[in-house]
């Protein structure tokens, strides 16, 4: 393996999880938005931050989209475990049931 693509491994995960990590942000987003609107606009707003984010590292892998990725993720995990235990403002989910479960119950 040549350097050139071990060091592209590490970029091309980041990117993928970003990605995946968004989408299922946005999927979710309208459900948030009719039962709490500012967790619905932070879904949003993580998702489009989060795909901002793997442009940039896709395009140029900087330290500051490395950077962001870590702080937007790191938000929304806070923003996942303060939900289910200490709750948020107006918002306090019950259990630690994986969040997408009612997504897919709906099919």
């Amino acid at each position: 393996m040549s350097s050139r693509s071990a060091a592209a491994a590490p970029v091309g995960v980041a990117v993928c999880c970003a990605l995946l990590s968004a989408v299922v942000h946005l999927v979710i987003a309208p459900e948030h938005l009719a039962e709490t609107l500012y967790i619905g606009i932070l879904f949003i707003a993580g998702g489009v931050a989060l795909l901002l984010t793997a442009g940039a590292l896709a395009l140029r892998n900087s330290v500051t989209a490395w950077w962001a990725g870590a702080l937007v993720s790191g938000g929304m995990i806070l923003g996942f475990a303060f939900s289910r235990t200490i709750g948020l403002p107006g918002y306090h989910e019950q259990g630690w049931d994986p969040p997408v479960r009612s997504f897919v119950d709906d099919r």
